[in-house]
């Protein structure tokens, strides 16, 4: 695809654009892989393709403002002949109808994605959607932490690299509807597929906690007699095919508190700090990387030590990370420093103090013009000694690094660094959270969030919501059943085995467990780099693997074939 064919970001396309646009990208992509499948199964991966491209990747959906994703929902549902419901919080769902007499099978996803954009785009998720590409292998940039650049293989990304791609869960998304059209038009006897799309997954989970349907109408009833329950939300940074069957539990914090201030003293200069190029990524899946703060805090302590130590400083502002459970990539902090060490500050500020693993911050210092009030002598040695201490609980406990060809890490617990903003007038706000692994471990972080508060009589630790954990279900037939499948696909396999995991992530099935405990769970997912950044990446083979995978299993379930041995697991996990 040449340059002319590709959408310019500041363009606001028409529907004929956007289907233009997805048609060149499908039609690349049916060139591409053709040759490697069969037909009948390539179809459904690129019917899912032109889902994500025409439905999902021009929707601004952000958390708390999916409400133009569900209406594109419940439209595209509708104008199939679906039934389709929306409850009171925004969550959406529609039936393909089925034989009675045969199991229910719910495809879910979540609507909301992380909305980022590096400081140049012209244009933002949360606001104007997104506008995709593909490239090749080759082109992709590569930094220490990705893997082999696979040089033959389509990637699918936002114009440039410049914003998120709403991949996480809008790829999902688009694989549970392309597979319910297919469900509506085979002739083999199936149950209903009721297709489940949630609000909130990426702040507060508002959507799976408050499943809302009216009791009068087909969603609840089938949701409650569902056998199983296939999630679409696993996005691993590498090739290797994983399934997911249990998960940690969370809890999130906002820190706040006021800080004395006063007007910027006539002898002070405000110069700022920030950082930028850090890894970032999923806070669950990526738990030891470092955080914006903590570098921005590392330099100021090694170079300035406290105010009034080696220099003179008062603190101006601070502002690391973006999103509750995204590992934060960039930050600033402005200090108010006497004028005659202006220039000494600058030069050593910009000189990384500490080595971070895998990872090569990029710093600048400048001056700022700028005359607004900052935070006392008193008032910045208590603000950074905070978020010293704050920053120093980033990452696992327990931690231990696992072989390159498998994704997670392993760890028992984990303390997670959100957004952090601080102002003399604003005060501090900080979002963090808590990865659970057992059940003894909640409540633990709030303990120690509030032991270090004790010195700050006006800070609040306001605890936001727990999330339960999703514990594995030994008498389930998932898992068995997945990595059947994932042995009869007609593809080339670099691993002949597909792996079943426990993970830091997929939380929206611990929660939705609890609302239907009769069905048996499990997620899928697909190849993702940079997940939850700007630049963000899907690998395509892996997608349209993913679709056809998640078709044979749906086939599979719905089939009833497995129907004994499922009364038998379910007999088993009542005893």
């Amino acid at each position: 695809m040449t340059m002319p064919d590709i959408l310019k970001p500041a363009m606001n396309p028409s529907r004929p654009e956007i289907n233009r646009q997805a048609n060149l990208i499908t039609a690349r992509v049916k060139e591409r892989y053709a040759p490697l499948y069969p037909e009948h199964m390539l179809h459904v991966g690129l019917d899912a393709l032109q889902n994500y491209l025409t439905e999902f990747a021009p929707t601004p959906r952000s958390s708390g403002k999916e409400g133009p994703m569900g209406e594109k929902i419940m439209l595209w549902a509708e104008t199939r002949g679906f039934h389709a419901e929306k409850d009171a919080v925004g969550n959406v769902a529609y039936v393909v109808p089925g034989d009675p007499n045969l199991p229910v099978v719910g495809l879910h996803f979540h609507q909301d994605i992380v909305a980022v954009a590096k400081p140049e785009s012209p244009t933002h998720p949360e606001t104007d959607g997104v506008f995709p590409e593909v490239i090749e292998g080759r082109e992709r940039d590569v930094n220490s932490q990705a893997k082999e650049v696979f040089n033959d293989e389509l990637w699918l990304q936002s114009v440039n690299g410049l914003t998120s791609g709403g991949f996480d869960n809008g790829l999902g998304g688009s694989v549970a509807l392309a597979i319910s059209e297919h469900m509506n038009t085979v002739e083999k006897p199936h149950g209903a597929i009721v297709v489940l799309a949630t609000v909130g997954e990426e702040v507060d989970f508002r959507g799976a906690k408050n499943i809302e349907f009216s009791p009068d109408g087909e969603i609840l009833p089938l949701l409650e007699k569902a056998d199983f329950i296939i999630n679409d939300d696993m996005e691993a940074d590498n090739d290797k095919p994983q399934a997911i069957e249990g998960a940690y539990g969370v809890e999130e914090f906002r820190i706040t508190s006021p800080f004395a201030h006063e007007p910027l003293p006539d002898t002070m200069q405000c110069i700022s700090l920030s950082v930028d190029n850090l890894l970032g990524g999923h806070s669950g899946l990526y738990p030891e990387r470092t955080h914006a703060a903590a570098v921005l805090v590392d330099q100021v302590t090694q170079i300035l030590g406290k105010s009034g130590e080696k220099y003179a400083y008062q603190l101006a502002s601070f502002e690391a990370g973006e999103k509750h459970n995204q590992i934060g990539e960039r930050g600033t902090i402005t200090l108010a420093v006497s004028k005659d060490d202006t220039d000494t500050l600058l030069q050593q500020l910009a000189q990384q103090q500490k080595i971070y693993t895998n990872e090569s911050p990029v710093l600048k210092a400048s001056l700022v013009e700028d005359r607004s009030d900052v935070l006392t002598n008193d008032a910045t040695t208590q603000a950074m000694t905070f978020l010293h201490d704050l920053a120093a609980l980033q990452g696992p406990v327990n931690f231990q690094p696992v072989d390159d060809a498998h994704l997670f890490c392993s760890y028992t617990r984990a303390f997670n660094l959100g957004g952090i903003g601080l102002t003399p007038k604003d005060g501090l706000q900080a979002d963090v959270g808590a990865r659970i692994g057992q059940e003894n471990q909640y409540g633990e972080y709030e303990k120690l969030l509030r032991d270090m508060s004790e010195g700050f009589p006006e800070m609040k630790v306001n605890f936001m919501h727990k999330i339960d954990m999703w514990p594995v279900n030994e008498a389930s037939i998932l898992p068995r059943v997945v990595q059947e499948e994932y042995k009869k696909l007609p593809i080339e396999k670099t691993f002949p085995n597909l792996s079943v995991e426990t993970v830091p992530a997929g939380l929206e099935l611990g929660t939705m467990h609890t609302r239907f405990p009769r069905s048996q769970n499990i997620t899928l997912g697909m190849w993702i780099e940079r997940i939850h950044k700007a630049g963000e990446r899907a690998n395509v083979r892996s997608f349209l693997e993913n679709a056809m995978l998640a078709l044979r299993v749906t086939e599979r379930l719905s089939s009833g074939q497995d129907s004994d041995e499922v009364r038998e697991s379910m007999t088993r996990r009542a005893a």
